[in-house]
């Protein structure tokens, strides 16, 4: 899923995720790190900044998964 999607925003997705599925945690990797600020992403959404270098979002995903 990308975040800005023809016909559709990824934001909105995001969000009706977390409404539906509130137990399910959230990685979102971007190249936008402007998106960590989006009031709408605060609440339940894990940020990693898109790289080829994986350790973060690894780590994030280690964090969030148990």
């Amino acid at each position: 899923m990308d975040l800005k999607m023809g016909g559709s925003d990824g934001l909105q997705l995001i969000q009706q995720i977390r409404i539906t599925f509130q137990d399910i945690p959230v990685i979102l990797s971007t190249g936008r790190p402007a998106f960590a600020l989006e009031p709408k992403l605060r609440s339940g959404v894990c940020f990693v900044e898109k790289s080829s270098d994986l350790t973060e979002l690894k780590s994030k995903i280690k964090k969030n998964s148990g």
